[in-house]
């Protein structure tokens, strides 16, 4: 089985929305079985519900990536939540050993991985047995979950690796490891953890990194680390050279958000799609990020709508808008922030039942209103993770009559 030394060697990266969509990629190595290495802040080890269990282990044995965002958080017939994904691999037997590397368990900190062990067991992704089994190590913890060797590690002390790894980045431990510009400068501190992990030479086999900004656990203005991590492990040169230009400015940027420099932040990138205007979703999503607090509102969104017209994710941030616009009272707002959200996610049901809703406070034809509600109505809602949303839309539906 072919390796590459970990931010020595390139080696293959895949990036995906959600941790769960990585199993596709995992399960390519299903009989060599290699060691998963996990950076998360959550070790995704919720219980899976009985009468899922089969159709879970369908989609970890030939489950596609469209196919388990189909019955993932973002579709009406819930089945696997990204939450599940480690516990779903551990059923499976995808890997030999587990490695969580847990963003809040750290040497010199004050929560320990024994606080993390409780809150595992209090969640019931371990049991007794298994709370048991754990031992302190000078890494952290070792024990098994699912009779598979499992070890709960400080990220700043990592364990010797001897078999081959899989190393797999959830944007979510960047939530507890970054704070902001200040305390942790970002590149600063990812170049330390980095070099933690290139000092101790794993051999893998695969890499995959998750955004997870879709479920909610990671904010929009992480979802560039995503691309920071794909050219480290694609290009790990990078780590010898001087920082890249592009990084050196968002940087700045960050450190300028501390300070709430917003037109500062701005005059880093408007020249830029000045000179050029097919920039990267992120130049946008800066512009978007600045200008909001200070420029014209149709401005600011007029460089949202450019950052999703290159990455549909960033439509979450409508969302956010439409919220704000309602508290307000503002409801034409709200229903036009709905409309560009479900623009963005088509495929989404919840945010086109919340589109129905706002553009119905806003006045808008009841007629139209109760077709897309009647569809609506017809999905396969799971009656254990949205079972009230079927109530709901019959509310609404009865609400609407003729």
């Amino acid at each position: 089985m072919p390796t590459k030394t970990l931010f020595r060697e390139p080696i293959t990266a895949t990036l995906v929305e959600l941790p769960s969509e990585a199993i596709p990629e995992w399960r390519k190595f299903s009989v060599s079985k290699p060691t998963l290495l996990l950076f998360s802040d959550d070790p995704m080890l919720q219980p899976i519900h009985p009468d899922f269990v089969q159709g879970i282990n369908q989609l970890v044995a030939t489950g596609t990536v469209d196919q388990i965002r189909a019955a993932g958080p973002l579709r009406a017939a819930t089945t696997f939540q990204p939450s599940q994904t480690l516990t779903a691999a551990l059923r499976n037997k995808l890997f030999e050993e587990i490695v969580w590397v847990s963003s809040r368990a750290q040497a010199s900190g004050a929560l320990t991985p024994p606080g993390l062990l409780d809150s595992l067991f209090r969640l019931g992704a371990i049991d007794d047995y298994e709370r048991e089994s754990f031992k302190q190590t000078e890494y952290g913890l070792a024990g098994t979950i699912y009779d598979t060797p499992f070890q709960i590690v400080y990220h700043d002390r990592l364990p010797p690796l001897s078999s081959p790894v899989l190393l797999h980045f959830d944007l979510s431990f960047f939530n507890t490891f970054y704070q902001n510009e200040i305390e942790t400068p970002f590149f600063k501190t990812l170049k330390t953890l980095i070099q933690g992990i290139r000092e101790k030479q794993y051999k893998a086999v695969d890499t995959t990194i998750s955004y997870s900004n879709l479920s909610r656990w990671v904010k929009l203005d992480k979802r560039f680390i995503g691309e920071v991590l794909f050219e480290l492990l694609t290009a790990p040169g990078i780590l010898d050279q001087p920082m890249p230009v592009a990084w050196s400015k968002k940087s700045e940027s960050l450190y300028l958000s501390v300070f709430f420099q917003n037109e500062q932040r701005a005059a880093i990138y408007r020249p830029l799609i000045e000179e050029n205007p097919e920039q990267d979703a992120d130049i946008y999503w800066e512009l978007y990020a600045s200008t909001i607090k200070f420029a014209p509102f149709e401005e600011a969104i007029g460089y949202l709508e450019q950052a999703v017209e290159r990455d549909s994710t960033y439509g979450l941030a409508y969302t956010d808008l439409a919220n704000k616009a309602w508290q307000r009272g503002m409801s034409e707002m709200a229903a036009r922030m709905w409309q560009q959200a479900a623009a963005a996610f088509p495929e989404n049901p919840y945010i086109e039942l919340q589109r129905i809703k706002a553009e119905s406070d806003a006045g808008s034809d009841q007629t139209e209103l109760r077709l897309a509600l009647q569809r609506l109505r017809q999905l396969p809602w799971s009656d254990f993770y949205s079972g009230e949303v079927k109530d709901e839309i019959d509310a609404m539906l009865t609400a609407m009559k003729p």
